[in-house]
């Protein structure tokens, strides 16, 4: 059996198939912190943090409101996956919650 948060990044990854692990890691944070809330500024302060760690130079590690509309615009497919993904992880929990509650002993074993 996987844990949440490994089932929230193979979410991301059959959007994204070759993201490397550690932004998995970083949307499924946004995943669970933001939700369907997730804005572009959160998706690139997001991958700010993650592309510091290889690249401190990049020439995008600049506070999203001085990125150019066009730049800013990048993230959408981000975004998107994002709100996709939070809202299948908190429906299968309220359908985990509704079974659980459904057993007379709340029991599921």
């Amino acid at each position: 059996m996987i844990n949440y948060i490994q089932e929230i990044k193979d979410a991301l990854r059959v959007f994204h198939p070759n993201m490397k692990e550690e932004l998995l890691d970083v949307y499924a944070l946004l995943v669970l912190v933001k939700g369907v809330n997730v804005t572009l500024e959160d998706v690139h302060d997001a991958w700010s943090v993650w592309k510091n760690q290889h690249r401190p130079d990049h020439w995008s590690l600049i506070p999203f409101e001085e990125l150019k509309p066009e730049v800013q615009g990048l993230d959408q497919k981000y975004v998107d996956t994002i709100r996709i993904v939070s809202t299948i992880y908190r429906q299968a929990s309220e359908d985990r919650k509704s079974l659980d509650s459904s057993h007379p002993t709340g029991y599921t074993g």
